[in-house]
């Protein structure tokens, strides 16, 4: 997802699980760990807890959560229909990686001059945050289908001449794994699934809660960074979705 989770994200996506967000928002039950459903109140590693009852507050008073009692006294956060779009603005990612792949990319072609070197950047970074991988210096790819956020942005920063988007049928790469590797990196996305596998060993060997955090933490971060592939691009050893078992059964 190419973004730096804030508190308030955090909050956002536990309340998107527990409620009739979910169904909605399907992805994140394979996505996300069961903490931030079944306990109201955890605070990921990096965080003091008055930062997150601060956060939980103005998401309440702000309506774009609420809090709800179930039938054995339980408390828990759900998202609210304003909420929600919240979220759908902040992580578009999500409900695209949500569909099945329709066998099509999106590619996005852009001559952006050196003066406008602040522009480019943020072009690069609104796509990486859309899950794009770099094919060459100035194209991107992505097998999802972004084209109202893309061009909002392209209206907003006034770049509507100097880039192109296209929809590419083929490309002359057939193996898709091979090709994920290289554009998006994954390898390295990987190795930081397997270290929050290490984390949550050590921490079953400590029985302590310090690791348990940690790897949360560690897990969310490499999580809102991965482009949430569909699975025709993943490699066989991919290790996100061991990490989450052994997230959610600790």
């Amino acid at each position: 997802m190419g973004k730096i989770l804030r508190l308030k994200d955090y909050v956002l996506l536990g309340a998107a699980l527990s409620g009739g967000a979910l169904e909605e928002f399907r992805l994140l039950g394979g996505l996300i760990p069961t903490i931030m459903e079944t306990q109201y109140g955890f605070v990921p590693a990096r965080y003091k807890r008055q930062s997150y009852v601060s956060t939980v507050s103005r998401l309440l008073s702000t309506g774009n959560i609420s809090r709800v009692t179930d039938s054995k006294g339980r408390v828990h956060l759900e998202l609210t229909n304003q909420g929600s779009g919240e979220v759908k603005r902040t992580f578009p990612l999500l409900a695209a990686a949500g569909r099945k792949w329709d066998g099509n990319f999106m590619m996005v072609i852009f001559d952006v001059p050196e003066t406008h070197k602040k522009v480019r950047d943020r072009l690069r970074a609104k796509l990486t945050e859309l899950g794009f991988g770099m094919l060459q210096k100035s194209i991107w790819i992505s097998p999802y289908h972004f084209e109202e956020d893309i061009r909002e942005f392209f209206r907003a920063q006034g770049l509507d001449d100097v880039v192109y988007v296209l929809a590419a049928k083929k490309l002359w790469e057939k193996d898709f794994k091979r090709l994920a590797l290289k554009v998006w990196k994954l390898d390295k996305l990987n190795s930081r699934y397997l270290e929050v596998i290490s984390k949550l060993r050590e921490g079953e060997r400590a029985r302590g809660n310090k690791h348990y955090k940690e790897a949360y933490g560690l897990f969310m971060q490499t999580l809102a960074g991965d482009p949430l592939l569909p699975q025709e691009f993943l490699p066989s050893d991919w290790t996100r979705v061991p990490a989450l078992k052994l997230l959610n059964t600790i």
